[in-house]
C-alpha cells in the first residue's frame, strides 16, 4: 500500500485532526523501508559481484546461496547448486569436507583451509583445482548456528605455478650437479697431461735434452706461458671443486704481510712490465704479523692483482695496501683501469659471470667468485669499490683472534 492510499483510508476511517501525524508517520517508515531495500541491492551487488566465491549452507549442509564466482569455479550454473548437498556436489572429497563443516557448526569456530584439491559433482576430477577455503559460523540473534559462510578463493594458477617452479629448480639442481661433475673431470684429467707437458717443455727450455737455438727458445717460451695459463684455469675448477663439495681446507698460521706482498709482486713483475704497469707494495714495513692461511691470501692476492692487470691501461699503477683496524685486517688491490659500472658490481662474484669486457680478456669467470669462497673461509668479507673510468679498489677483511687461534683450525 503507498503512503497516498494509507493517507486516503485515514482521512476513511477517523477524522483530518489525526492526518498530519499519521502522515508523518508513513512517510518515515516508508523512509525507512527505502533505506533497508537500498541496504538490501548493495549487500545483493557484493555478493553477486564479489571475486571470491560465497555459499551459504544451512545445518544440514545444504546450498541456499550461492554467488556466480563460486558456481563458475566448478563449472556449474547457480541453479544446478541451489537446494543441493554438499555430498552431492562434491562426492570424491565428501569425507573430508563434512566433518570439517560439521565441526564448526558443532563448535562455532571458523576454519580456514589452504589449496584444499577439488573434484566435483558426477566425481569427475578438476584436476589443477584447487581452493582457499573459510568457513565461518552464523549465529542468529540468539547465538544459535543456523548454517555455515563459505568463502573460496581459487589457487589453481599459484599452484601450478608453484609446482612449475619447483621442477625447474630442480631441473638446474640437476643440471649444476652435472656440471660440477663434468668440471671436475675434466680439471683432473686435465692436471696430469699439463704437468708432464709443463716438465718437458722446462727440460727443453733449459738444454737438458740437447741445445736450443734462440728461435726454439722463444717458441718454448710460448708453450709455457699458455701452458701456465692453462694451469691457472684448471687449478680454479678444482679449487671451485673443491669449494662447492667442502673439502677446501684453511690452515692458518702467523704470517708476514709485508713480505709475503712483496715476494707476490716480485713474482708479477715481468708480467706487469710487458703491460707497462708499475706494481706498488703499500704494506706498511711496520705492519705486524697477520693470522692467516698463507698460500691462500697468495692466491686471492694474486686473482686481484691479474684481474686488475687485465683491465688497466699501459702507464697504469696497481697498489697494494694493507692496515689494521680494530680485530681485523683490511687489504686492498687498487688500480687505474677502466673502471666498472654500478649495475654491474652485484654480478661480480658470481660463479662463471663474465662483464662483456671481461670476456674479451679470456678466464672462466672463477676468479672473484674463488676470491670470496676463500676469504669467507677465514671468517671475512670481500668488496668492491669502483666507478667507470676512475679505476676499481677491490677489499677484503681477514679477522684476527686475540689468542692467535681462530675457530676453524681448532
Amino acid at each position: 500500500m503507498t503512503p497516498t492510499s494509507l493517507l486516503i483510508t485515514g482521512l476513511e476511517l477517523g477524522g483530518l485532526a489525526l492526518v498530519p501525524a499519521f502522515a508523518v508517520g508513513l512517510s518515515a517508515c516508508w523512509r525507512a523501508h527505502r533505506t533497508l531495500l537500498d541496504e538490501r541491492n548493495f549487500l545483493k551487488g557484493i555478493f553477486q559481484n564479489l571475486p571470491g566465491g560465497l555459499c551459504y549452507l544451512d545445518r544440514d549442509l545444504v546450498m541456499r546461496r550461492v554467488n556466480p564466482t563460486f558456481a563458475a569455479s566448478i563449472n556449474r550454473s547457480m541453479a544446478e547448486l541451489l537446494d543441493r548437498s554438499v555430498a552431492e556436489i562434491f562426492p570424491m572429497v565428501e569425507h573430508q569436507l563434512v566433518p570439517t563443516l560439521r565441526q564448526v557448526l558443532d563448535t562455532g569456530k571458523s576454519i580456514q583451509t589452504k589449496a584444499f584439491p577439488l573434484s566435483v559433482l558426477d566425481g569427475s576430477d578438476l584436476g589443477s583445482a584447487h581452493w582457499d577455503i573459510t568457513l565461518h559460523p552464523i549465529a542468529d540473534a540468539q547465538g544459535t548456528i543456523r548454517g555455515i559462510l563459505v568463502l573460496t578463493l581459487d589457487v589453481s594458477d599459484r599452484i601450478r605455478a608453484g609446482r612449475y617452479q619447483l621442477r625447474t629448480i630442480e631441473a638446474l639442481k640437476e643440471a649444476d650437479a652435472l656440471k660440477e661433475n663434468v668440471l671436475n673431470l675434466l680439471s683432473h684429467e686435465l692436471r696430469t697431461p699439463l704437468s708432464g707437458i709443463i716438465g718437458a717443455t722446462e727440460l727443453l727450455e733449459e738444454g737438458l735434452v740437447g741445445p736450443v737455438t734462440e728461435e726454439q727458445s722463444h717458441f718454448l717460451g710460448t708453450v709455457m706461458r699458455q701452458a701456465a695459463t692453462l694451469q691457472y684455469l684448471v687449478n680454479d675448477l678444482i679449487d671451485m671443486s673443491r669449494l662447492q663439495a667442502g673439502k677446501l681446507v684453511i690452515l692458518p698460521r702467523w704470517i708476514c704481510m709485508v713480505q709475503l706482498v712483496e715476494d707476490l709482486l716480485f713474482d708479477m713483475a715481468l708480467g706487469a712490465e710487458e703491460a707497462s704497469i708499475r706494481l706498488i707494495n703499500q704494506v706498511s714495513p711496520s705492519m705486524g704479523a697477520v693470522w692467516a692461511d698463507e698460500d691462500r691470501i697468495r692466491q686471492i692476492l694474486v686473482n686481484l692483482i691479474a684481474n686488475a692487470l687485465k683491465f688497466t691501461s699501459p702507464g697504469g699503477t696497481i697498489e697494494v695496501w694493507a692496515q689494521e683496524e680494530g680485530d681485523n685486517v683490511r687489504l686492498e688491490v687498487r688500480d687505474t683501469g677502466m673502471g666498472i659500472a654500478s649495475e654491474d658490481l652485484d654480478r661480480l662474484f658470481m660463479r662463471f659471470s663474465q662483464l662483456d669486457a671481461g670476456q674479451e680478456k679470456g678466464g672462466l669467470g672463477l676468479g672473484l667468485s674463488i676470491c670470496k669462497a676463500l676469504v669467507e673461509a677465514h671468517g671475512g668479507s670481500i668488496g668492491v669499490r669502483s666507478e667507470l673510468g676512475k679505476g676499481s679498489t677491490f677489499f677484503f677483511m681477514l679477522p684476527q683472534p686475540a689468542d692467535g687461534i681462530m675457530p676453524d683450525s681448532a
